[in-house]
């Protein structure tokens, strides 16, 4: 029989316990699943994806040209390039496709596995083969990456870079590994 009293104590109080706290609803700004996981990586780029949601892997930061080093033609294709690496470094696709040139295919999810730690050279003055199309300007960059998902790869690379002066601006078209 006690046991019966002590049992039903302890499930009393429980009740009571339950009962006096807040009915509180998840706040779905703080809620965590698999959605809102994503769209705090999307605002915290160097977010590891391949871990939990609140780790952070110690990304480099990019290292922009330095615009003061260029003039004419060179400069717009350099501020280009600074967006262009900026873009891609914060995922922002609203900036990556303001950088497109018109009838270029517009980027829209999925395209951002790694970004630019620095464009290390630039080549002006080469002249490709096959030539591009008319009213493009062919650059030659050597650049570094970093993948998002690995803690120490880093990727150089050097690839031709076209673009078009479009109402002022110089607008990125295509990517090639021949020049």
């Amino acid at each position: 029989m006690k046991k019966y009293i002590l049992c039903c104590t302890i499930l009393l109080a429980g009740l009571l316990a339950g009962c006096s706290m807040e009915n509180k609803v998840p706040d779905p700004e703080l809620h965590t699943d698999e959605t809102n996981t994503k769209e705090v990586r999307e605002l915290v780029p160097i977010a590891n994806e391949m871990s939990t949601p609140n780790s952070v892997v110690s990304l480099p930061l990019p290292t922009y040209l330095d615009e003061n080093k260029y003039e004419g033609d060179e400069l717009g294709i350099v501020k280009a390039l600074n967006h262009y690496m900026k873009a891609c470094y914060e995922k922002d696709y609203d900036a990556l496709n303001d950088l497109m040139s018109k009838g270029t295919e517009k980027i829209t999810t999925g395209g951002f596995k790694k970004y630019f730690i620095s464009f290390d050279k630039l080549d002006f003055s080469v002249k490709p083969d096959p030539t591009p199309p008319e009213g493009t300007k062919p650059v030659v960059v050597e650049f570094k990456t970093k993948i998002y998902d690995h803690k120490e790869e880093v990727e150089e690379d050097k690839q031709l870079f076209l673009f078009r002066l479009e109402d002022g601006l110089w607008k990125f078209v295509a990517t090639a590994d021949w020049w």
